[in-house]
């Protein structure tokens, strides 16, 4: 990666942001429901939020790859702590959490009329996959009517170890999430295999 601050590092901390949108979302569920009023305390002992201020003014421009590396790492461990302190003591509370992520993609508004492929760029342009240099999804398929996608090497498994609560959980708050966007567009989202993702334009 370069030694230099450039766009596509100020699209990696967007995607840190976001992903702190969706933490503080589940926090705030937590706190609404009276079920863990400690939570807050309990993700930032993972790693303290990421501040929303010009990614300039706050990397170490002397390493910022490594810089990068840590705050990805640091809200991976901050979502995953966040959802298993929630489910360990109560699993039908994924329910609510589909919810929530579900409502947050629908606050991700597209522009009407995207083609399966602008809704691909626009979802994993967004969404929190590790690094740049890492490219964990491969595409099988593409076309302005589909778009066929599998994970190559998942990014965050090493993040969602928790006994009982396990990447598939995270897969299935991403699958909420997906199905809010594409809410109002003639666009279907599905699970073809385990590991393997479909967008196709719905047929008339």
């Amino acid at each position: 990666m370069s030694k230099f601050l450039g766009p596509v590092h100020v699209k990696m901390y967007g995607r840190i942001l976001y992903q702190e949108k969706m933490i503080k979302a589940i926090i705030d569920l937590a706190s609404q429901n009276g079920w863990d009023t400690d939570l807050k305390e309990k993700v930032n002992s993972e790693a303290m939020e990421a501040p929303d201020e010009p990614l300039e003014t706050i990397i170490d421009q002397s390493n910022i790859h490594g810089w990068l590396g840590q705050a990805v790492a640091g809200s991976e461990k901050r979502f995953a702590r966040a959802v298993y302190e929630l489910l360990k003591d109560d699993p039908q509370r994924i329910g609510e959490l589909k919810k929530v992520m579900e409502q947050l993609g629908r606050e991700y508004v597209l522009s009407a009329g995207l083609n399966a492929e602008k809704i691909y760029q626009s979802i994993y342009d967004i969404l929190l996959d590790g690094m740049p240099c890492d490219f964990p999804f491969e595409i099988t398929e593409q076309s302005a009517d589909v778009v066929n996608w599998r994970v190559r090497t998942c990014p965050h498994e090493k993040y969602w170890t928790y006994p009982d609560f396990g990447v598939d959980i995270y897969y299935s708050l991403r699958d909420s999430w997906i199905e809010g966007v594409l809410e109002n567009h003639d666009i279907s989202y599905s699970r073809t295999a385990p590991a393997e993702y479909c967008l196709r334009k719905d047929v008339e």
